[in-house]
């Protein structure tokens, strides 16, 4: 990118909400062509890498305009419909053990034979294929860790500047053992800060990446999906300023998968290797929309696979699978009740919002709402539907931030439902689970949680209050518990009774009333 377009460009992304403003106006004036599309997802990519809620926001609204592209139907799709590819051996099976052994890609004990290496105390394994480069990257280590600033750049060190220089072939040998320390790291132990050496090393690894993956990329076809796979479980939103190819190198690695899928089939393991990619570079939700990248990748991997929400979680992985599975007009429906419930941002509903919500699943229909909620309650506790390599701990287990603002607004439409049986049920349900405490993060989504007990408190009835009892026992989270009682008081005020009295009709009767109402029918009838 010349260097006036790239000033221009992130001047764009300071002032990013008159830069979405102003791309809405001229797409709705001019239309949008390929260029400006690429330019437009770029910056709704970086928009996602600043986190924020308004950032992603925005980044929505940017993809959504983007979306304004004539969409190829599924079934225009060439070639044959494949099963979704499952965990198989792909690349070279010396390289990234560790992590392919999580991901179930090769038995445990493919590989043994150690031997420690370099101050980051990597355990390189015997007749490793990338043992040359990695006696580059253990001299650069050395060095770094004995620098005053041993952050600087890899130009500022002797080894550094040697690994710059080499020809394309073997620096990208050293990208990719790079790439496997790196790796390592993230699913070795926790960091000795106590030792020096092994923590200032391990942590200089992710720039030696990043800096590294800057640079043109050769290598033959297994390396070639041990690096995909690797940026696969490197998720974009995981390390906002690198980690990933540059985009040159991107679009390069792009076009050298397809060449090899135009030479021969892929394998499973290959097509499983690319379903990870593809998954790691949906940031946002689609709604249904695919950007060219992932179009090519669903046409390698020939599972038509379409996104409405962020995949990665169960339920949103279900949910896409459900919508993608309806009639075209009907996919539009819920698409127009999904983009609204993106849009439950606030503490509460607003009355417009509220209304415009009523509409959108009338259009839908009250019962596909009410079936779909029911069939995706199970599924918001079962967290995360993959391993992500940089999270071994489960910390990623909470929710994505606007498939939580969803089902906020899911929840929301909850209360507005004429037949609301079961309904409670299904809020206080994913009330436990947003409420839910995650080791080292905190509960799971707690705007989700509140959500719950808002709508629970707009249905008042006893099955709702109930529910509300149950969660006032069973979730001590502060937060939590101070909304179960503006809850209470809500209802208080809404059946105009004292509050004692509202608790007491939520304790649960286990079937005493109804056992004892009909024991009373039938001694009337004698």
């Amino acid at each position: 990118m010349p260097a006036q377009k790239r000033r221009i460009f992130y001047w764009l992304l300071r002032a990013r909400g008159q830069a979405t403003k102003s791309l809405e106006r001229y797409t709705a004036k001019h239309g949008i062509d390929g260029e400006i599309q690429k330019a437009a997802r770029r910056f709704a990519a970086m928009l996602r890498q600043g986190g924020g809620k308004d950032a992603n926001r925005l980044a929505t609204e940017v993809d959504q305009i983007c979306s304004s592209l004539p969409q190829q139907d599924d079934e225009d799709e060439p070639g044959e419909l494949k099963a979704a590819p499952t965990p198989s051996a792909a690349g070279d099976q010396l390289v990234l053990v560790p992590l392919k052994d999580l991901l179930g890609m090769q038995p445990a004990d493919a590989a043994s034979d150690t031997t420690v290496c370099g101050p980051d105390r990597y355990a390189m394994l015997a007749h490793f294929p990338l043992a040359s480069a990695h006696v580059f990257l253990t001299r650069l280590l050395e060095e770094k860790i004995q620098a005053v600033k041993w952050g600087t750049d890899l130009d500022a060190f002797a080894a550094g500047q040697a690994i710059l220089g080499l020809d394309t072939c073997p620096r990208s040998m050293v990208l990719m053992a790079a790439m496997e320390r790196n790796m390592a790291s993230l699913l070795g132990p926790s960091l000795d800060y106590n030792d020096e050496p092994f923590w200032k090393s391990r942590s200089t690894l992710h720039g030696i990446v990043s800096r590294l993956g800057r640079e043109p990329v050769s290598l033959n076809r297994a390396l070639l999906f041990d690096l995909i796979l690797y940026l696969a479980m490197q998720p974009h939103d995981t390390f906002p300023h690198g980690a990933k190819l540059s985009d040159e190198s991107d679009s390069s690695l792009l076009e050298t998968v397809g060449n090899f899928t135009d030479d021969r089939s892929l394998t499973e393991g290959e097509r499983f290797v690319l379903t990870l990619w593809r998954l790691a570079r949906v940031l946002g939700p689609h709604l249904g929309t695919t950007p060219p990248d992932i179009a090519l990748l669903t046409r390698w991997i020939g599972d038509r696979a379409k996104y409405f929400l962020v995949p990665g979680e169960c339920w949103s992985d279900a949910m896409n699978v459900d919508i993608a599975a309806l009639p075209r007009t009907e996919q539009d429906r819920w698409v127009a009740v999904l983009r609204h419930a993106l849009t439950a941002t606030g503490a509460r509903p607003s009355a417009k919002w509220l209304k415009t919500g009523r509409e959108l699943v009338t259009k839908l229909g009250e019962e596909a709402f009410r079936q779909a909620m029911e069939n995706w309650r199970p599924r918001v506790g079962s967290g995360r539907s993959h391993t992500i390599a940089k999270d071994p701990r489960g910390i990623g287990d909470t929710i994505h931030d606007e498939n939580a603002n969803v089902l906020r607004g899911f929840l929301w439409l909850l209360p507005l439902l004429e037949r609301r049986d079961g309904a409670a049920r299904v809020a206080a349900a994913v009330a436990f689970s947003a409420y839910r405490k995650v080791p080292g993060v905190g509960p799971r989504a707690v705007k989700v949680g509140n959500a719950a007990v808002y709508a629970l408190s707009e249905m008042v009835g006893p099955e709702a209050m109930g529910q509300l009892a149950m969660l006032k026992v069973r979730v001590r989270f502060g937060t939590a518990q101070k909304e179960v009682e503006k809850a209470f008081d809500a209802a208080a005020r809404e059946l105009q009774l004292p509050r004692e009295e509202i608790e007491e009709l939520s304790v649960p009767d286990c079937g005493l009333t109804a056992a004892w109402a009909m024991r009373r029918s039938n001694q009337a009838n004698l």
